[in-house]
């Protein structure tokens, strides 16, 4: 009953925010809250929407699966590519679409490349693979819901549904990005909560590791095989040697995410001024370096207190009903809740814009609202009937955005003539690598899409790029489509 009190009255302030947001000026006010976030609401919705159910159940549960190996170099994978996100990326994106008055992410690549076909595959791309992602977060919240509420899982997709599309329906942007306040300060401090919990149900790190070492985890393995990369995991992959190129590629394709994946990024278009990216670039990966430290560190040592579990989306919520105190699930939950909702708002947001701005070409506000009424129910029906475990449907999505989007982002970006024809080839050949490959290849090569993906994307824009700069007249200059 507690447990129900604390989510109603939290999702209860959550659709309070979106109401006191509802009266949006015009489509730039919707979509990026006039382009005014200071430093901290901005790196707090940063973190909180790339944080989300997936990173708290799905990076705990497979650190559980995979070992701190896993762990280890998903954290450094984190906060790497946090700080090239914002010290690569940001300072120019946002001096761009300042500029142009640019408003989403597609419309960034129309301007730079001079193309609508660009702005038209982008977009596609946003509202067809966040479906997917946005599945693998409701899973993950209903799961979690599942478990330690008791509600069936059905119900659990509806409870987090429901609030989600009506706040970021009413409020835009700026009710997303003010929720992720709250919302990206529950969850640190549910990670840090999880992970204190357990070092002092264990004694200490030292005492957990020592314990952990001579711990059965099941296949005739000890804990002392988590300590070693590439050592647990399934079997067959295991047994082939592939499991250390899995671990590297599937920790790359869900990090990278943040250098080009477009909910992240769209945030830097709403940076007050450079001041505020630079302060940035110092406060979001030391927030995300305490997070990733705290919960991917958590999933090993859950062996100590629940062994068996083969799920391992299932391994935070069973540790929460079996081992923690009341008051610590209770926070926990709210946490869990709180990282789907931020990063589901701000990806529907992405995605309704997409559809109306770049796809339709209409800014009206009252039609991106019916956008996000409709975008909103396609993912929940999804998760209705998961194609996957969370971290898999997380890593198969991120590897699409990021191959597709990573290499035309930057060439924009750095590029004193970027080349539309290469940028178009890049996007095709690398969406279209990351399908065949996982449809075809993965099973006998385990690397996660997104390697291939981005090889094939960077070798098709360059290839393309010298081909038309050796034939083109000296001096000539690409004609708009």
């Amino acid at each position: 009953m507690t447990i129900a009190i604390v989510l109603g009255v939290y999702i209860a302030a959550m659709l309070a925010i979106g109401f006191s947001c509802r009266n949006a000026r015009n489509a730039k006010d919707f979509l990026l809250a006039g382009g005014t976030l200071g430093p901290v609401l901005l790196s707090m919705s940063f973190v909180a929407t790339y944080f989300s159910t997936s990173s708290l159940l799905g990076g705990g549960g497979s650190g559980y699966l995979f070992g701190f190996g896993f762990s280890a170099y998903l954290f450094f994978f984190h906060v790497l590519f946090a700080v090239l996100a914002w010290v690569i990326v940001a300072p120019r994106l946002r001096r761009v679409v300042q500029e142009e008055g640019i408003l989403t992410v597609p419309q960034f690549f129309r301007h730079q490349f001079n193309s609508r076909v660009i702005q038209v595959i982008a977009a596609l791309i946003i509202v067809v693979f966040f479906q997917l992602y946005m599945s693998s977060i409701y899973k993950g919240a209903s799961n979690l819901l599942e478990i330690t509420m008791g509600v069936s899982y059905p119900a659990g997709v509806a409870i987090v549904a429901i609030p989600v599309v009506t706040y970021t329906c009413m409020g835009g942007f700026r009710s997303v990005v003010i929720t992720d306040l709250i919302q990206g300060i529950i969850l640190l401090a549910g990670g840090v909560l999880l992970f204190g919990t357990i070092v002092v149900s264990m004694g200490g790190i030292g005492a957990g590791l020592a314990r952990l070492a001579s711990t059965p985890i099941g296949g005739g393995l000890t804990g002392e095989a988590l300590m070693r990369l590439g050592a647990t995991g399934p079997k067959e992959l295991v047994d082939s040697g592939m499991m250390t190129p899995f671990l590297l590629s599937l920790t790359f394709a869900i990090s990278v995410a943040q250098i080009a994946s477009p909910q992240l990024i769209i945030r830097f278009f709403a940076a007050k001024d450079p001041g505020t990216v630079r302060k940035g670039m110092l406060l979001t990966p030391l927030l995300i370096a305490i997070f990733a430290f705290c919960v991917f560190s958590s999933g090993p040592f859950a062996h100590l207190f629940v062994q068996g579990i083969r799920d391992p989306d299932l391994v935070i919520p069973s540790l929460m009903r079996c081992v923690f105190p009341g008051w610590v699930s209770t926070l926990l939950l709210v946490a869990a809740i709180a990282a789907a909702m931020s990063t589901l708002s701000s990806t529907l947001m992405v995605a309704a814009s997409s559809l109306t701005q770049d796809l339709l070409g209409n800014s009206s506000v009252p039609l991106t609202r019916l956008a996000v009424l409709g975008t909103g129910v396609i993912a929940p029906l999804i998760a209705l009937r998961p194609i996957g475990i969370i971290v898999t449907i997380v890593g198969l999505s991120f590897s699409v955005i990021s191959s597709v989007y990573l290499v035309p982002l930057l060439a924009g970006l750095y590029c004193h003539r970027p080349s539309r024809r290469a940028a178009i080839a890049s996007m095709v050949a690398s969406a279209t690598t990351c399908v065949i490959w996982q449809l075809l290849v993965f099973r006998r090569l385990p690397v996660y899409p997104v390697v291939p993906g981005i090889i094939v994307s960077a070798f098709a824009y360059l290839s393309t790029d010298i081909v038309e700069r050796t034939l083109a007249p000296k001096g000539a200059e690409e004609g708009a489509e």
